[in-house]
């Protein structure tokens, strides 16, 4: 599997442009669909669009229309992390390491959740540096 370093730069480019206004690492996509996380930037610039769950508790995503998703929840959408991870080629460790990034400075609040990555000071700049770092790619 190979790094889609296209898309890894738009969503990084897509973070900077929205700011910590616009991301979130610790939600797919929020209630009023202006913030997403990596995962969730990476599937709405794939053009998948986000639907309610089926409860209306929170937001899935469903992939662009004559894209077979490769992590189907039935009735729902995608199964966000996955799906993003298969978009982005990346390997587990990869996934993780980006995915469950939590600033030092504001950790996700369960002691020793085993998945949240707390290496670096919080913002956008610290985290393009934690991406570029975990996929050995500059200029992010």
């Amino acid at each position: 599997m190979s790094v889609n370093e296209e898309l890894v730069r738009r969503v990084m480019a897509k973070i900077r442009e929205v700011g910590e206004a616009g991301w979130d690492q610790r939600s797919f996509v929020s209630e009023c669909g202006t913030t997403s996380c990596f995962a969730g930037w990476a599937l709405r610039l794939s053009g998948y669009g986000i639907v309610p769950d089926g409860n209306g508790d929170w937001f899935m995503f469903q992939a662009p229309e004559g894209v077979e998703p490769r992590f189907p929840v039935p009735g729902h959408g995608v199964f966000a992390d996955p799906e993003a991870q298969a978009l982005l080629g990346l390997t587990d460790d990869q996934a993780t390491a980006i995915f469950y990034f939590t600033p030092a400075d504001d950790p996700c609040g369960y002691a020793d959740c085993g998945y949240c990555v707390t290496c670096c000071g919080s913002g956008v700049d610290e985290f393009a540096k934690h991406v570029g770092h975990v996929l050995e790619m500059e200029g992010l």
